[in-house]
């Protein structure tokens, strides 16, 4: 089994950065295993110029349910990030599983839900807000880039490709299947 972080991205967070206000969702992967990775998506937010915050409560974008055909939990789980998610600013979600469920299922369980059509809008990808803003850093080195297949399938890698290439490295994208979630 995945071994558990020792301490939660949520309990690492200290809000910080100055300037437009983005919610970097914390879901249930990058919390409790890979915090890591939250931290450093953090950094690179407060670089770019955002100052980052966690949503008021912890929520899951309920997408082991939806897979599963739980489809009442789901909407349940939902419901609740409807609730607690803010209106007014970039939703930046870093594991593909839970944005595709904000850009796809979300409109399927509440099509008429004027708060689901906006979450929707509002929820991107790290690279794509990056790329957005026109985003620059400066790397060196060659990677395989082996994207989720949600973001394949809804839409797309274009801008992971294009935020590492402006950064300075030599990209690889091989045509690969599911990725195995």
């Amino acid at each position: 089994p995945p071994k558990f972080a020792k301490r939660t991205f949520r309990a690492r967070f200290k809000p910080g950065g100055k300037g437009e206000p983005v919610v970097l969702f914390d879901d249930t992967f990058n919390n409790h295993f890979r915090p890591q990775t939250a931290l450093a998506a953090q950094q690179v937010l407060e670089r770019a110029g955002c100052a980052v915050e966690l949503p008021a409560q912890r929520v899951c974008c309920g997408r082991p349910y939806y897979d599963y055909g739980m489809l009442d939990q789901a909407k349940r789980s939902l419901e609740r990030v409807l609730e607690v998610l803010p209106a007014d600013r970039p939703i930046v979600v870093l594991e593909p599983g839970c944005l595709s469920v904000f850009r796809d299922e979300l409109r399927q369980l509440f099509p008429s839900d004027e708060r689901a059509a906006r979450l929707s809008a509002q929820a991107t990808s790290l690279s794509e807000f990056l790329v957005k803003r026109n985003f620059k850093a400066s790397a060196a080195g060659r990677v395989v880039m082996h994207s989720h297949c949600h973001q394949k399938a809804l839409w797309g890698t274009q801008a992971d490709f294009n935020l590492l290439k402006s950064c300075g490295m030599e990209v690889s994208a091989p045509d690969t299947g599911c990725c195995g979630m």
